[in-house]
């Protein structure tokens, strides 16, 4: 992936599936989730996307790294939240083509989405949509309250 990857600390990564894939062989149980959230910026009329890697090791904590880009087309609450879910399914995919397949079929566990199935909330009038295309893909599909790498993650970098 040709944007920048960072790690929390402000280091840049320079090759993203390298990356990953040497850190996945180092001593511990790993599980990797991938989430994005997003934030509009209303004085410049844009939206942020913070895309995230959480590379959770078993009761240890997580690793997380991070890419923010903003797009100025995003124009009511659908679109936004879909191209938080294509954000997510572009690394997924990017990773499954170009990591050590053996390391990330293993450890790959889920792709988390800030999306509610609750019909209150407005994020889900593309609930089944979402879930639907990421499970498609060969996903496992987390939502909230499960999705902490969107719903947390995501949501702490592109807030700060």
């Amino acid at each position: 992936m040709e944007e920048a990857w960072r790690k929390i600390d402000g280091t840049k990564i320079e090759n993203l599936a390298d990356y990953i894939s040497e850190y996945l062989k180092r001593d511990g149980d790993f599980q990797l989730f991938i989430g994005t959230d997003s934030q509009r910026i209303r004085k410049r009329n844009v939206v942020l996307y913070a895309k995230v890697i959480c590379i959770y090791n078993v009761g240890k904590g997580a690793h997380v790294i991070y890419s923010k880009t903003k797009r100025s087309d995003v124009r009511d609450i659908s679109t936004r939240l879909w191209w938080e879910i294509e954000y997510s399914m572009e690394i997924a995919n990017y990773l499954r083509e170009n990591s050590e397949k053996v390391l990330l079929d293993e450890k790959l566990t889920s792709i988390h989405v800030d999306i509610s199935p609750k019909l209150e909330n407005k994020s889900n009038s593309i609930f089944q949509a979402a879930v639907g295309y990421i499970k498609g893909m060969g996903f496992i599909c987390k939502t909230k309250p499960d999705a902490i790498a969107a719903s947390y993650a995501a949501d702490l970098i592109v807030r700060s």
